[in-house]
């Protein structure tokens, strides 16, 4: 019998399967949080999963969160990541309607990607005020305090 006196009985029974669920990593390397998650990693096959529940907004603009995730990945561990997938969970008429979009994470996504942490970095640095957006969601938090 093979015994592994550090890990519990069910962090060795993670380990048997292929993915990493709720991965935490730091992104202090390319300059964003100290403190990520990623939703899911497929390292038999280098996929980052990025799960999105009721989300009702653009889907191919979704795809700049795994391309971030795999530009943190590979600068942590030293491996390619060139697959990305939302996952699309929704729910209606009392049924879940799950999609997918499984998308190659090329060159154009992770330079959107580092133009978009730049982007978010000036406004940081130089206090700009971002404004109220365009439109607000029916089930904003903060609808009261922006008044839309």
């Amino acid at each position: 019998m093979v015994t592994q006196p550090y890990s519990s009985p069910e962090e060795l029974i993670l380990t048997t399967i292929p993915f990493l669920v709720e991965h935490r990593i730091s992104g202090r390397l390319l300059g964003t949080s100290g403190m990520l998650s990623v939703d899911c990693f497929d390292y038999m096959r280098n996929i980052i999963f990025d799960l999105k529940v009721g989300f009702k907004g653009d889907r191919y603009r979704c795809r700049i969160y795994p391309a971030g995730y795999a530009l943190v990945f590979e600068s942590i561990y030293e491996v390619p990541v060139d697959i990305g997938c939302n996952v699309f969970i929704n729910f209606k008429g009392g049924r879940m309607i799950m999609e997918k979009d499984l998308f190659h994470i090329n060159d154009d996504l992770r330079s959107w990607w580092i133009e978009e942490r730049d982007n978010k970095a000036e406004i940081v640095y130089e206090e700009k005020d971002p404004g109220i957006p365009s439109s607000c969601p029916d089930d904003c938090i903060y609808r009261s305090v922006c008044g839309e």
